[in-house]
């Protein structure tokens, strides 16, 4: 009998489709935990939706660009490991111009914010099991049915409550459903501040991508799993592994850029149909001099019958380290503003600004219009829960299939759905299916301890 000793047991090849943050933060795991891992990027840089630019001496983040609920998000805990800084959103100062009447109104300073984040929080917390069809704007008009404001005052807290949401989803009111909104109880503290990673998300997308093999443009265009092997085939040529994971995002599925043979089961395929996918956009420019006004976040009471106008600007100046305004657009406005020119984008933009602010004839130094509706490699910005989800399809979406296709990101991880902590931990649950022990990223392990 022969002696199993010295029998080294060979660990599978694998490889993974896209380097987001759940794309590394797979192959981060099972490299460092000697795997062979490839990952097949189809973009020209890695990070997928978290995209750091420099843009003149900014930096600014053109996808994702908050941590939220910090306290208790494994991304904080990762950062505080790798000494990455992390600022505090402090929401407290606001400035609010309304179209309509053609200056900034006095709403007594934070009340009117304050009822329209205590609508968000109680839809939320009302809502969590109800009926699919219980949606953000069916619970705002069940609301204002029991108050007695004034027009006045109605009109302005259903414009702060619509921002709120529609930019958080991205997505319409009626679109979005409560439902299952449970990602809050994912975290020790609910009561807590947002922030903000110094300089953007491009020292964690660093980080995790340090010591893999990546491929840059390669674009996959037909995966097949008939073998026992997975064959890519990609416009550089065809690669061969034992196990995939793919984790690009929900429009590319959505879009079917990707031919899977033998086709994905019609369960699957209606799951990616089912679930929301959203699209929120930004302008931003850079400025020679900072702005007199002190308040980070300033809102715009447009009347665009398309939905809302650029109705959140954000004064990043503190975190891009030069004066930066960045300003947020979704839903009807966004799919209007698309089919326009760059140049037509920001000088609508630019009128904003020059109204909220009362500078006229603004001269910006740089400026940068995103475009993730039209990316062929994301064709939207993230995931949300819809009113034709059920509360499985997610999970669906998430379901190895015959223990060689994987499947990771923030469309996948229901307490995470939408943000970067959840495409993050949809990585370290692939990541531990293919045998990573979950060591190979520094921080997570204090993550996990602090939730036990």
């Amino acid at each position: 009998m022969k002696s199993t000793e010295n029998i080294t047991q060979v660990k599978p090849k694998i490889i993974v489709i896209g380097a987001g943050v759940s794309g590394l933060t797979t192959a981060k795991l099972l490299h460092e935990d000697g795997f062979d891992v490839t990952i097949l990027e189809a973009k020209e840089r890695i990070g997928g939706r978290t995209y750091t630019l420099n843009l003149g001496e900014a930096k600014v983040d053109t996808g994702a660009s908050w941590i939220h609920l910090k306290n208790g998000n494994p991304l904080t805990y990762i950062f505080n490991a790798y000494n990455f800084e992390i600022i505090n959103d402090r929401r407290n100062a606001f400035q609010l111009w309304d179209e309509k009447v053609g200056k900034k109104i006095g709403w007594k300073k934070y009340l009117y914010w304050r009822e329209a984040v205590k609508i968000r929080m109680k839809s939320i917390d009302d809502y969590e099991g109800a009926a699919k069809d219980k949606t953000a704007a069916n619970f705002f008009e069940e609301y204002i049915k029991l108050k007695k404001w004034s027009p006045k005052k109605e009109r302005i807290i259903r414009f702060l409550h619509a921002v709120m949401v529609e930019v958080d989803y991205a997505a319409r009111l009626q679109d979005i459903s409560y439902s299952d909104e449970y990602y809050l109880d994912n975290f020790i503290e609910k009561k807590q501040s947002d922030g903000f990673p110094s300089g953007g998300y491009k020292e964690l997308v660093n980080a995790l991508s340090e010591g893999l093999n990546i491929q840059l443009s390669t674009i996959v265009e037909r995966i097949d799993y008939f073998d026992t092997n997975v064959k890519i085939f990609t416009n550089e040529g065809v690669f061969v592994c034992d196990q995939l994971v793919v984790t690009v995002p929900l429009g590319v599925l959505k879009k079917q850029s990707i031919e899977f043979r033998p086709s994905l089961s019609k369960r699957k395929i209606n799951a990616i149909h089912s679930i929301g996918f959203g699209n929120l956009e930004k302008v931003i420019f850079t400025f020679e001099k900072p702005f007199k006004s002190k308040e980070k976040y300033h809102f715009y009471f447009g009347e665009n019958e398309n939905g809302l106008e650029f109705p959140l600007i954000y004064n990043c100046s503190h975190t891009a380290g030069v004066p930066t305004l960045m300003m947020f657009y979704c839903t009807e406005f966004a799919e209007e503003m698309q089919e326009k020119s760059d140049q037509e984008i920001l000088k609508a933009a630019q009128k904003v600004v020059e109204k909220v602010f009362n500078v006229p004839n603004l001269q910006p130094i740089n400026a940068h219009v995103t475009r993730w509706s039209k990316d062929p490699f994301s064709y939207g910005s993230y995931s949300y829960s819809n009113r034709d989800a059920t509360d499985s399809d997610m999970k669906i979406l998430a379901e190895s299939i015959d223990g060689k296709i994987f499947f990771a990101g923030e469309a996948t991880f229901p307490e995470g759905q939408g943000y970067v902590h959840g495409a993050l931990l949809s990585g370290v649950r692939e990541a531990a299916k293919l045998g990573a022990s979950l060591n190979g990223i520094k921080g997570l392990k204090n993550y996990f301890e602090a939730k036990k």
